[in-house]
């Protein structure tokens, strides 16, 4: 499967899926907006930022962004085989999604792709997919 094949299912797979939400947190304002040759640079209010790389021909990532959370809380059995599960990011921002939470433990890592919703504020964006990303615990070789 080629790259932009790739790319392409990603974002189908994005766009289709249900259930998410943001949990509301401090507003993190983005407060610059730095275009490249190859993508652009949002810096926030809190001194954090993401790059995006522009990718010719793939119009439907432009609100996309990676994001990557320790797994803080989960709510069981928010609707029957349905739970709320919340990661809490390295900045404090914290977003949940509903699914079954199946064998995800609290401070468990999962990788998220985010859809910022074309606002300044992070309060509004919102969980398109998550993916198990293993634990703190299997980290724990690399402590000093």
């Amino acid at each position: 499967m080629t790259k932009t094949t790739k790319t392409i299912v990603t974002a189908i797979v994005v766009t289709t899926t249900l259930f998410s939400s943001c949990t509301p947190v401090s507003a993190r304002e983005i407060t610059s907006v730095n275009r490249t040759e190859t993508g652009t640079l949002y810096g926030f209010s809190d001194g954090t930022g993401y790059y995006t790389e522009d990718i010719e021909g793939i119009s439907t990532l432009d609100n996309l962004y990676p994001l990557t959370g320790i797994v803080t809380e989960i709510e069981y059995d928010v609707e029957p085989e349905v739970d709320l599960v919340t990661i809490t990011c390295s900045n404090g921002n914290m977003f949940s999604w509903y699914t079954d939470a199946g064998d995800y433990e609290i401070n468990d890592l999962a990788s998220c792709i985010m859809d910022s919703k074309g606002t300044k504020y992070v309060t509004d964006d919102e969980v398109l997919l998550a993916h198990y990303a293993g634990g703190l615990k299997h980290f724990e070789q690399y402590a000093n």
